[in-house]
């Protein structure tokens, strides 16, 4: 070396003098890596409630058939005493059934001789009348007044009246296919020492993976049931239906409700999907920040606390309503930073289940043979994904939650 090149210290030598590489660097040798708390969120809690569902096909359907309605609404008012009513579903009234207006208490007979209504407008006799049997009603009716569809009243030696039935119906989704790279790194990156000994690759895939599963998460509220051939000129692209779209029975806004969210309403929306026969007995509330906000305050002046307790608060995990019990479960992502904090979804477990394209589970493929050389190293991370959401009858969707 030349001796220009020497630098001297002089006098008391402090801890900022001298090489810095002289020095170890105190390094902790794992990474520290921030992540989203792992509490339960909706895709977590659906690979709990069963395993996912193996199909042959990237578009699957199924089927149901419903009970025949027993109720129709009234479309135009009626005077007392005309010989019919007016209602919306008169193709569900058949000849001899009775009629039961909720509003003037009156009960009627269809007086019809077709088997079926044949039009709106439904000939009747009344059974309220003070003749009991005269074709004409007791009590005006009005716009909206709902109709009971009861049994048929038997005339006796009549023959049994014509059948009737439900006629099945199908519905479908789709499967969607999802990659995402995982590490692209080159062999020597790979191959140096890293002060965590996982290295930089299985890092990178780690990160990835989690990242992925976010999205993933967010995909079975959000997306919306497509197949389309134009962005990829010719090639299918699939997005799988999400609960937002799939829920269209209870689906409610608060916008414009006062309070926000109230165990009356909560009570309300368990009901409607209670009460039909095919119903879990416990539903599972996928609920966000808001809700759990307003669920947290319901206690306060509700109970009464001895004034010796030192802790204070309230982590409600199940609601106890007339209509059964509801499960809660926060989802840290139905959150303001994500634009869905005012979110609430009432699942049924039986009836929801995720689906993949048999042998297409989710995968992490090392060393990507299409991508991969002899200096880069590619690794993938790779599935099939569908959500097959039977009787949305049995959801509810809540949004507008303040």
């Amino acid at each position: 070396m030349d001796a220009s090149e020497i630098t001297l210290v002089e006098g008391l030598f402090r801890a900022e003098k001298g090489l810095e590489n002289d020095r170890r660097i105190d390094m902790e040798p794992k990474l520290n890596m921030l992540e989203d708390t792992r509490n339960a969120n909706f895709e977590k809690i659906m690979r709990a409630i069963g395993p996912k569902v193996d199909k042959g096909r990237m578009k699957f359907q199924w089927r149901r058939r419903d009970l025949t309605p027993i109720t129709c609404q009234v479309t135009v008012a009626d005077a007392a005493g005309q010989s019919h009513i007016e209602v919306d579903r008169y193709d569900l009234i058949h000849r001899d059934a009775l009629l039961f207006n909720t509003r003037t208490h009156e009960l009627l007979l269809c007086n019809e001789t077709a088997g079926v209504a044949p039009d709106a407008t439904v000939n009747i006799r009344s059974y309220s009348h003070g003749t009991p049997g005269t074709a004409a009603l007791r009590y005006a009716t009005e716009v909206g007044d709902t109709i009971i569809i009861l049994p048929e009243s038997h005339a006796e030696g009549e023959e049994i009246p014509p059948a009737w039935r439900t006629e099945s119906v199908e519905d479908f989704d789709y499967i969607m296919q999802s990659d995402r790279r995982g590490s692209d790194i080159s062999d020597v990156a790979a191959n140096e020492d890293y002060y965590d000994a996982r290295g930089e690759r299985a890092i990178n895939n780690q990160m990835a993976l989690i990242e992925y599963m976010k999205q993933m998460n967010l995909l079975f509220y959000l997306s919306q049931t497509t197949r389309e051939v134009l962005s990829a000129s010719g090639a299918r692209r699939h997005a799988m239906g999400g609960l937002r779209q799939k829920v269209q029975s209870n689906r409610i806004s608060l916008d414009a409700v006062g309070p926000g969210l109230t165990p009356a309403i909560v009570s309300e929306l368990l009901r409607k999907t209670k009460y039909h026969g095919g119903s879990s007995e416990v539903k599972i509330a996928m609920v966000g920040q808001y809700g759990q906000a307003a669920m947290s305050a319901w206690p306060q002046g509700s109970i009464r606390v001895s004034p010796r307790e030192k802790e204070w608060g309230y982590d409600i995990k199940t609601i106890i309503t007339p209509h059964g019990n509801l499960d809660t479960s926060y989802d840290p992502m139905l959150t303001e930073e994500y634009g869905l904090a005012d979110i609430m979804a009432i699942i049924d477990p039986k009836h929801i289940r995720q689906v993949k394209l048999q042998n297409m589970g989710l995968e992490v493929i090392k060393k990507v043979s299409s991508l991969s050389t002899t200096h880069r190293i590619v690794d993938a991370i790779t599935g099939t994904y569908g959500m097959q959401m039977k009787f949305e009858e049995l959801f509810a969707w809540v949004e507008g939650i303040s």
